[in-house]
């Protein structure tokens, strides 16, 4: 039987101290033409799968949860946990140590080579020699770092903003009562929270390209966005703001598994931008396969990975998507 990590024992076993709040997750229909998909995903959750999902109407939603132009009602969902990622990696980083794991920094591995049963890695400090790799880089994966992953990765750039804290006569106005995650029905979705110092995060997809003056320009733009959602927010300012690479994969599932013929070649990596969770399963997974040599993922996500047609001109259809996507999402 497969089990998922579970983030909040992993924590309390590790003491992590990572702001870790288990509040639920909104998804709220940014639209009044959203609403309806989002009660029918309540009721087959409910019926089919007997998840404690429910949906919350748009008064309640308002009351009780948060306001804003854009809260027509919000598919809740109970088990879901914020906390602070960084926080998260340092103590996990602990933890390995602490198991006896030697974990080497800012020692990037350029190249991958095998020579009759052993990996040589060429980093920038020196060479090393394993038996057994796990390419575990998600969407900063060296594109020529393995044949296995040549042209089946697409890097998209993620750009969250922090608020300065909010004043209490701003939390009332926006209508800020929830410390749930909350995400949006946009296929470009949103994503954002109240932090405990009450400041907001808010993320969304970042530009195409990986420039200063684009990320300046998204910066904005997000703030644009919250704005949007929360008018009485028309003087709150951005002080932290930050991007990095999530990864996708062609068919928009993880993929946990080998390089073909070869089980001592593992990789676990396309997490579609929820990579905090989905990394700790893979990983579960991949330290059992080592032990077990066998690989027992769920079934769609152990399968090789597919390359992209015409991986090198990927950029051109992927701001296409982006523009009709922005479409879809401002449409009734």
């Amino acid at each position: 039987m497969l089990h998922f990590v579970n983030e909040s024992t992993l924590i309390k076993e590790g003491q992590i101290e990572c702001d870790a709040l288990e509040a639920g997750h909104l998804k709220i229909a940014h639209r009044k033409s959203r609403v309806d998909a989002l009660r029918n995903e309540a009721t087959i959750l409910q019926k089919i799968f007997k998840y404690p999902a429910q949906f919350i109407e748009a008064k309640d939603l308002n009351q009780n949860y948060l306001g804003g132009s854009q809260s027509f009602g919000a598919l809740q969902i109970p088990d879901a946990i914020s906390l602070h990622p960084l926080k998260l990696s340092l103590g996990m980083l602990k933890m390995a140590r602490n198991a006896g794991a030697i974990v080497y920094s800012n020692s990037p591995v350029l190249e991958i080579n095998k020579n009759n049963e052993q990996y040589s890695l060429t980093t920038l400090h020196g060479k090393l020699n394993a038996k057994i790799v796990v390419i575990a880089t998600n969407g900063y994966t060296p594109e020529a770092l393995s044949p296995t992953l040549t042209d089946t990765l697409l890097p998209v750039l993620s750009h969250i903003i922090v608020t300065r804290p909010l004043t209490n006569h701003e939390l009332k106005s926006s209508g800020f009562l929830t410390q749930h995650l909350l995400t949006d029905t946009r296929n470009l979705l949103y994503y954002w929270r109240l932090l405990p110092d009450n400041r907001i995060l808010f993320g969304g997809r970042g530009q195409i390209s990986d420039r200063k003056q684009t990320h300046q320009k998204q910066k904005i733009f997000l703030l644009s966005e919250l704005i949007r959602k929360y008018p009485s927010l028309k003087d709150v300012t951005v002080e932290y703001d930050w991007h990095g690479w999530v990864c996708v994969t062609r068919d928009y599932l993880p993929h946990i598994y080998h390089a073909k013929n070869d089980r001592t070649l593992l990789y676990g990596l396309g997490y579609q931008g929820s990579g905090v969770s989905m990394s700790l399963y893979a990983g579960k997974l991949l330290a059992n396969s080592i032990e077990s040599n066998i690989l027992n993922a769920i079934p769609h996500t152990h399968t090789p990975l597919k390359p992209y047609p015409l991986h090198s001109l990927i950029r051109i259809p992927q701001a296409v998507a982006y523009q009709w996507y922005k479409f879809l999402d401002n449409k009734d």
